[in-house]
This record gives structure tokens, C-alpha cells and sequence, in this order.
């Protein structure tokens, strides 16, 4: 209550308005009585119309080749440069499904070819013809009559996957790991193996311990944000077929 009290007496002090955030950075948040989304279509819509990607045809999947880096000297390095930021800032933003494809061609940043930059096109351009996607947080899915209830009940669970020597230069793996608290995605990565794995069994254990330390970073956060420990277990799901 004393908190609260203060909260009030700086807010007037300021004039600072209590009203719940709408927008930022270019992302659009939307709620309702039992969701919170979050998308970034005006983001999508200004680097579209910046790099010219809005008259391409409708891809279907995210990346179609594995871009590749320039034999010589290359010619387009600020243009890349650019692209892939604009993509770094998506894909994190509210976009995972994009993330795989986005690092892959930042690990060509330093000396791009025409067709990497061809390919991060048309990612853009699929996100554009899809930027109605949007990151869904929902409250259904976690049982309880009171705030510790709900959060003595709440799930948290990692999923973990890699290839296999995927990196065509260097025959790195690449780790991808989604993290849900409850039934929402609260956390995503996708990046290159440190280590050159020997075999899948080594990529996949590489990748599953990623994902653990991942794990117990989240809940640390979430112990900080709510003061209560999880008192259920944290599964661990991994495909290593």
C-alpha cells in the first residue's frame, strides 16, 4: 500500500498518465480481458517500402536456400547490413518463426553475396505478406483462485532441437530452443554451436544444454517478478531422432 501510495504522488507530481502501453518501438500491443498480443506490422510495412519488397510474390516458407558468403570483395555489405537489422529487430521482437533464417544470413554479414542479399528479401517480403502474425499471451491454461495459485501452478517448459554440421563454412551446428511459460511463448533463440560437433548425439546434447541454462534464466526472472518459487518441475523436450 505504501508503494501504491507513493506510485500515485509521483504520478500527480508528473502528471504521468496510468494508461496501459499501446506501442513500442514500432510494435503494436493489443489486450484483451484474457490475451495480450504483440505484433509489428508497421515495423514489417516501413522496411518493406524501405527496401522495395512490397510488389514480391508471396513466399510460403521463411528461407528456401542456405545463404552464402561472397568469394571476393562484396559490394552490397551496407545494404546487408541494414536488411539484417531490420530482421534481428522483427524476428526478436514477435516473429520466431523467422529466427533460423535471420541468423543464418547474419553469419554472411561480413562479406554477403547478391544472393544472400536476394534471400533476405525475400524473408522480408514474407513477412510482409504475413505481418498480421502476431505473439500471443493468453491466461487460459493456468488454474488457481489467487495470484500465487496461479503461479505455484504455472508451467514452464523448454524445447530444444539442432542440426547437424548445418553450417556450410565452418560445419557448425545450430541450436534452435523455444521456452513457454503456461501456454504462451515467452522465450526463443536459434544460433551457432561454439564447438564443431562430432556427431548428431553431440549436437543435440549441445543444444539440450543450451536450453537448460536458458530454462533456469527464465525462471530466475520470474522468481525476481513474482518473489515465489515454481514449485513444479521443468520438463525438458528434445527430438534427437
Amino acid at each position: 500500500r505504501v508503494i501504491q501510495k507513493d506510485l500515485m504522488l509521483l504520478r500527480r507530481k508528473h502528471r504521468l498518465e496510468s494508461e496501459p502501453l499501446n506501442w513500442h518501438v514500432g510494435l503494436r500491443i493489443d489486450r484483451t480481458k484474457d490475451t495480450i498480443s504483440v505484433s509489428c506490422d508497421s515495423c514489417i510495412d516501413a522496411c518493406a517500402k524501405r527496401f522495395g519488397v512490397e510488389e514480391c510474390a508471396k513466399v510460403h516458407t521463411p528461407i528456401e536456400k542456405i545463404p552464402t558468403k561472397e568469394d571476393g570483395s562484396s559490394s552490397c555489405v551496407a545494404e546487408h547490413m541494414e536488411l539484417i537489422g531490420c530482421l534481428i529487430h522483427v524476428s526478436n521482437a514477435c516473429r520466431p518463426d523467422a529466427s533460423c533464417s535471420v541468423s543464418m544470413l547474419a553469419s554472411c554479414m561480413t562479406n554477403p553475396s547478391q544472393e544472400s542479399l536476394l534471400i533476405g528479401r525475400c524473408l522480408l517480403g514474407h513477412l510482409f505478406h504475413s505481418r498480421e502474425r502476431a505473439l500471443t499471451f493468453r491466461r487460459q491454461g493456468v488454474t488457481g483462485n489467487s495470484d500465487g495459485d496461479e503461479i505455484n501452478n504455472l508451467l514452464l517448459e523448454g524445447f530444444h532441437d539442432s542440426d547437424f554440421a548445418g553450417d556450410l563454412e565452418k560445419r557448425h551446428s545450430r541450436s534452435g530452443c523455444p521456452i513457454c511459460s503456461g501456454s504462451s511463448l515467452t522465450w526463443w533463440t536459434s544460433k551457432l554451436q561454439s564447438l564443431m560437433a562430432q556427431s548428431v548425439f553431440e549436437a543435440e546434447t549441445t543444444a539440450a544444454n543450451g536450453c537448460h541454462k536458458a530454462l533456469l534464466f527464465v525462471r530466475k526472472i520470474l522468481f525476481d517478478i513474482t518473489g515465489r518459487p515454481l514449485r513444479k518441475g521443468i520438463p525438458l523436450h528434445g527430438d534427437n531422432e
